[in-house]
């Protein structure tokens, strides 16, 4: 009789046990601040978001957007300009 209950058991325990640590993962997903599963915390891994991400094909474009960037004027300058006008 325990053996026709083991064989019953057994993948409910399972379905059950991987439910919870798929809810828990995407509880995590929402409230963690960087927005990082289970999986990205047992990991040690980053969350990025590519539409956002500038990506360079090589160092000879990175270089270029640096100094681009650098040429620029800061937000914060423009903003004050904006309020003496």
């Amino acid at each position: 009789m325990t053996y026709v209950i083991g064989i019953f058991t057994s993948p409910i325990v399972f379905y059950a046990s991987l439910g919870v640590i798929t809810l828990a993962s995407f509880a995590l997903m929402i409230f963690t601040k960087k927005h990082q599963a289970l999986h990205d915390l047992l990991a040690l891994t980053m969350v990025i978001d590519s539409e956002k991400s500038v990506w360079f094909k090589n160092k000879n474009e990175e270089d270029a957007y640096q100094e681009k960037l650098d040429k620029a004027v800061p937000l914060e300058a423009k903003e004050e300009e904006e309020q003496v006008k």
